[in-house]
């Protein structure tokens, strides 16, 4: 959830890329953080065995406060990594890979977020949420039907991507500030 810092006048938020593995969550990632105004944005590291990519925007003020979305991506952790890393998240970027041959694994890696959450006792169906379909740009591609189907069963957003073209990187991203914003305008914060 959220931290509030009123000394600081400060709000932080925790966003994760969560996905399988090839998806495009840290190539989306880097691709976010090399279009971003440089002056907003900002990496950092937090302390678990495997690499995580992470980054810092600011967004300017909120509710009177300076606003900050701290950014993960879930790359090929270990379970307790994962659960570490979706401890107190305020919203979710799905990355689906459009491959054929990755059904399978987009549905495995949404089971286990969707586990994960619930051991946490986060309702992922109140939690702001927002798909992202990557490699779009591929000439053979699971249909998006076939992705809403056995994917996004929470009515979410979704877009259609490609880090190869940079189409609908920055959005999925920027449409789930604004859920989490609503969500913080609404006064359900922590």
């Amino acid at each position: 959830m959220s931290i509030i810092n009123n000394n600081a006048k400060e709000i932080h938020c925790k966003v994760i890329y969560y996905g399988p593995l090839g998806a495009g969550k840290t190539s989306s990632l880097k691709y976010i953080q090399k279009h971003s105004e440089k002056n907003k944005v900002s990496s950092f590291s937090i302390p678990l065995e495997s690499p995580v990519e992470s980054l810092v925007i600011s967004i300017g003020k909120v509710l009177g406060l300076e606003t900050f979305f701290h950014i993960y991506s879930v790359p090929d952790l270990n379970l307790e990594e994962k659960k570490y890393l979706l401890r107190e998240v305020d919203g979710i970027v799905f990355v689906a890979n459009s491959e054929p041959t990755a059904h399978k694994s987009n549905e495995q890696s949404l089971k286990e977020l969707h586990k994960i959450l619930e051991d946490q006792n986060v309702d992922i169906f109140k939690l702001p949420l927002v798909f992202q379909y990557n490699k779009r740009d591929l000439p053979e591609t699971i249909s998006i039907e076939n992705l809403r189907t056995h994917l996004n069963k929470y009515n979410c957003k979704d877009f259609e991507s490609s880090i190869k073209t940079g189409q609908k990187i920055i959005e999925p991203l920027k449409h789930l500030f604004k859920s989490i914003l609503t969500v913080l305008k609404s006064g359900d914060i922590q």
